[in-house]
């Protein structure tokens, strides 16, 4: 039984990993490259216009790098 279970979850696995690389060689065909190997992520955020943050997650080859970097955004002024 324990071993059907395994035999199953392994499957399932390689199937979602197929998945996944179809859509990164498809984003990759769209954005007109060969390859994705790295893509940033970034996250941003403010409280009613105020403590402005950002943060950015690193992802290579389609796995989290846990390599995270948070940004402390300053007030951006306009001059016209």
């Amino acid at each position: 039984m324990q071993n059907i279970i395994w035999k199953n979850n392994l499957k399932n696995r390689r199937r979602k990993e197929i998945l996944f690389n179809d859509v990164l060689n498809n984003l990759a065909k769209k954005i007109g490259t060969h390859d994705i190997n790295n893509i940033d992520m970034f996250d941003n955020s403010n409280i009613m216009g105020q403590d402005a943050v950002s943060v950015k997650v690193n992802f290579i080859n389609g796995k989290n790098s846990y390599n995270y970097r948070k940004f402390k955004n300053k007030k951006c002024s306009r001059h016209r």
